[in-house]
């Protein structure tokens, strides 16, 4: 028990130095956390801290492409997962521990078969996957994770922050703590310029293998080598895409081989 009773170490970010001063600056934020204390009613230097400029965004996409990969990779970093959910009422993405909410196979397979499948043949049932999920399980007698904290979105300035104090809980429980290599991450939170080198990589014919393997040296993420072949073959796809239909933004159509060649066959 004393083994899945934990406190991370510094959680560091990089935020302005000011409202107005836009150079950057690392910040371990955890000790802002869990403090009992609501969102300030005038956020201002004296009680926040603010995020770059440049993150002057908050559309979905935005937060889930921009937003969510700063705080998902500063925790995997300090040897935990975690998830964002957008709160209106508060205008706060509020981030959990993915160990927060117990496993629901019934809701798990609703949602399974809910979604669009991108198959040829969709009439082929789903091959079955022995995958043990990573939430906690109620009737196994485990226990969800109550760390938590928020980031907070100022609509007047266009300017995420976090407050110098603000609730949430820095304390993990009902999970081992791990080292951040042997933590799988999800590919779209890798940084904007990690996915620009992995392009890179595929660019210049090197393998899912070699390329992950790179990832991994330079970030501790512990990317798998089916994680790099999807990253590869959704490259590949998106450029035929854009060769075949140059008004079609989908990254989710089914390419053949067959497409690819077609599409290689006029630059030759």
């Amino acid at each position: 028990k004393e083994a899945n009773e934990w406190t991370p170490g510094r959680l560091v970010i990089s935020i302005a130095t000011s409202l107005t001063n836009d150079n950057q600056i690392e910040l371990d934020f955890s000790p802002t956390i869990g403090h009992c204390k609501n969102k300030p009613r005038n956020p201002s230097d004296d009680n926040c801290h603010w995020l770059p400029a440049h993150l002057n965004q908050n559309t979905e996409m935005f937060r889930v492409k921009t937003i969510h990969p700063i705080f998902v990779n500063t925790c995997h970093r300090a040897g935990f997962k975690i998830h964002g959910d957008w709160v209106d009422d508060e205008d706060c993405i509020l981030f959990r521990c993915t160990r927060s909410r117990y496993h629901n196979e019934d809701t798990n397979k609703n949602y399974a078969e809910g979604r669009t499948r991108d198959v040829k043949n969709t009439s082929k049932p789903p091959l079955s996957r022995d995958n043990k999920t990573e939430r906690p399980i109620k009737e196994d007698g485990e226990e969800t994770c109550k760390f938590k904290f928020r980031v907070y979105w100022d609509e007047k300035r266009k300017r995420w922050f976090l407050p110098h104090q603000q609730r949430g809980l820095l304390q993990h429980c009902g999970h081992s703590h791990f080292q951040s290599e042997c933590l799988r991450m999800k590919t779209k939170f890798l940084p904007e310029e990690e996915h620009k080198l992995a392009e890179d990589c595929f660019d210049t014919k090197n393998s899912a293998t070699t390329t992950a393997n790179l990832l991994n040296y330079r970030n501790d993420i512990g990317l798998e080598w089916h994680q790099l072949h999807y990253l590869k073959t959704k490259k590949k796809n998106d450029m035929v895409i854009r060769d075949l239909d140059p008004g079609n933004s989908s990254s989710g159509a089914q390419i053949s081989a067959a497409d690819r060649a077609l599409a290689i066959l006029p630059q030759n």
